[in-house]
C-alpha cells in the first residue's frame, strides 16, 4: 500500500518483503533470536527487520503497525516456536 501510494520506493517494498520472508522463515526454523528486551513479537520482528533491510525499514515502520497481516502469521508462527514458550516460562 505504502508504494502503490508513492511514499515508498518500489525497492524498498521488495527490500522489505524479502526480509520479512526470511524472518517468517527464521521462526519457522526455530532460529529467530527473540528477545525480552523487544517486549513483544511485533518489536522482535521490527528489530530484525530494520537489521536486515536498514534505512528502508525505518520509514515503513511506524506505519507497518497497521499492518498486520503480517504480524498475525509471525505470531502463529512464534507459538510453534519452543524457544519464545522457554523465553516467557523464564
Amino acid at each position: 500500500m505504502l508504494a502503490a501510494c508513492g511514499i515508498l520506493p518500489r525497492r524498498d517494498l521488495t527490500a522489505i518483503e524479502r526480509a520479512l520472508r526470511a524472518s517468517a522463515a527464521e521462526i519457522e526454523r526455530g532460529r529467530f533470536k527473540w528477545s525480552l528486551e523487544a517486549e513483544d513479537v511485533h518489536f522482535n520482528i521490527e528489530r530484525r527487520l530494520t537489521a536486515l533491510v536498514g534505512e528502508a525499514a525505518s520509514a515503513c515502520i511506524p506505519r507497518a503497525r497497521a499492518m498486520t497481516r503480517w504480524h498475525r502469521s509471525a505470531l502463529v508462527a512464534a507459538r510453534r516456536d519452543r524457544r519464545i514458550r522457554e523465553l516467557v516460562a523464564a
